[in-house]
């Protein structure tokens, strides 16, 4: 490990400079938008994967410490914005192998004073950094279109309170915008006659019973879908605990979702136990990363990106048992 003591800011903009596939800013705050161009001047042109994870609005929307303005700027300028309500990170995550730890605030002074530290990670490290922050389960997608409103009361003439009470309402609107309640989906099954009647469980968790009689998880994908030369990827994760609902016969199904509420592949429990949720295809003791690969005729299950599973059979339809594969 290296501790850096000074120009800390020509450091990490020496570092950026090496990048040659991604950078991951996490840091709360954000109000200098002059100092991040800074830092990236040397790889604009690059084609790197920019990400950028802050704060929900809050009090320092409000008070000068974090800017809104900026928020939607660094979006436009190239980055993937995602935020989270509390983070009390500063750190730089470079092509996946690298950590900058330090004074990252992108503030009015920028990372000019303090003690940085530099260091190599494993895969392993910087596996667990990228699920703890970047794909934390109650991660937001940013999107531009949303502030536009909450800019607006931002600068209206009322109290610091009052403003921020109004935010933290607008921006909860957002969260709610952001997770989707399936009842498109449900009511398309209804219209197609593969369900009757549903009834959500818990709104938090996604889970549903059909018919009085059979329960189903729903997941979305936890990032948006990735388009490559003749395939759409769509990416999962399963816990430890949610794989013990299974083995329990608590829940019966698992619905994956794609490209909107109704397009989907529901897998049975009996598959997910008996061909997914195995110990050697958990990246770690409490978690399974899964992802769909849609062909124009194909549908696959990738696990731990080396098995690959046909399961054309379960989509679009509502399975709860395992189904000879389709040809």
């Amino acid at each position: 490990m290296e501790l850096i003591r000074t120009n800390l800011e020509q450091f990490i903009k020496e570092e950026f400079e090496k990048a040659t596939s991604s950078i991951l800013i996490i840091s709360p705050f954000l109000n200098n938008l002059d100092g991040v161009e800074r830092l990236l001047n040397g790889v604009k042109a690059r084609n790197l994967e920019l990400n950028y994870l802050t704060k929900t609005p809050g009090m320092e929307y409000l008070t000068g410490l974090s800017d809104l303005k900026d928020l939607k700027k660094i979006s436009q300028i190239g980055f993937h914005v995602k935020l989270l309500q509390s983070i009390q990170a500063n750190l730089c995550l470079i092509d996946k192998k690298k950590i900058l730890m330090g004074p990252l605030n992108f503030g009015s002074t920028g990372p000019t004073k303090g003690i940085m530290f530099n260091k190599e990670l494993t895969e392993k490290e910087a596996e667990i950094i990228h699920k703890q922050y970047w794909a934390h389960p109650n991660i937001v997608e940013f999107n531009s279109t949303y502030l536009e409103e909450i800019i607006k009361i931002q600068d209206k003439n009322c109290s610091l309170i009052e403003q921020l009470r109004e935010v933290q309402s607008a921006f909860q609107s957002i969260k709610l915008t952001n997770n989707p309640s399936n009842d498109e989906l449900f009511n398309h099954l209804k219209a197609r006659g593969l369900v009757k009647k549903y009834e959500k469980i818990k709104e938090e968790d996604s889970l549903f019973k059909i018919d009085d009689e059979k329960v189903v998880k729903v997941l979305e994908p936890t990032h948006g879908k990735e388009i490559e030369n003749n395939f759409t990827s769509y990416s999962y994760q399963l816990t430890t605990a949610l794989a013990e609902q299974f083995k329990q016969r608590n829940y019966h199904g698992l619905i994956l979702c794609m490209d909107n509420d109704t397009n989907f592949v529901c897998l049975p429990s009996a598959f997910l136990l008996n061909k997914v949720c195995k110990k050697r295809y958990q990246v770690d003791k409490n978690l399974w990363d899964i992802r769909l690969k849609k062909f124009e005729e194909r549908l696959d299950l990738i696990l731990n990106e080396t098995v690959e599973l046909p399961i054309k059979q379960y989509e679009d339809s509502l399975n709860f048992r395992i189904k000879a594969i389709r040809v």
